[in-house]
C-alpha cells in the first residue's frame, strides 16, 4: 500500500512527531548516556516526554531493539568490559 511510504506519526497531531524522529531521539539519547550508568527504556521514555514525546516504555522497547541497541544492563556490561573495569583481578601470592 501507498502508506508504507509515509512514516506513522505518535501523539496528537499539533504536536505529531514521526517514529523515524523518535528513533533518532532514542539513537541521541543512548550515544549521550554515562557509560557507567546507562538509561533504562523507562529513563529514556521520561526524558523524550520531558521533550515533548510522549510514548510508553513498551514503544521505546521495540524502537530500541528495531535500531539493535541492546538493553541497559548489556551495554553496561559491554561498556565496563571494554574499560576493563569489572574483570576478575586475580590474587596475588606471597613468597
Amino acid at each position: 500500500p501507498l502508506s508504507q511510504f509515509f512514516p506513522s506519526s505518535l501523539g496528537p497531531l499539533d504536536a505529531a512527531v514521526s517514529s523515524f524522529d523518535a528513533q533518532r531521539r532514542i539513537r541521541a539519547l543512548v550515544m549521550a548516556e554515562d557509560p557507567e550508568h546507562p538509561l533504562a527504556d523507562e529513563e529514556i521514555r521520561t526524558q523524550l516526554k520531558k521533550d515533548g514525546v510522549d510514548m510508553a516504555r513498551r514503544t521505546v522497547a521495540k524502537y530500541r531493539k528495531c535500531m539493535r541497541i541492546p538493553s541497559s544492563h548489556e551495554r553496561r556490561r559491554r561498556k565496563v568490559s571494554r574499560t576493563g573495569r569489572g574483570q576478575p583481578v586475580r590474587a596475588q601470592s606471597t613468597p
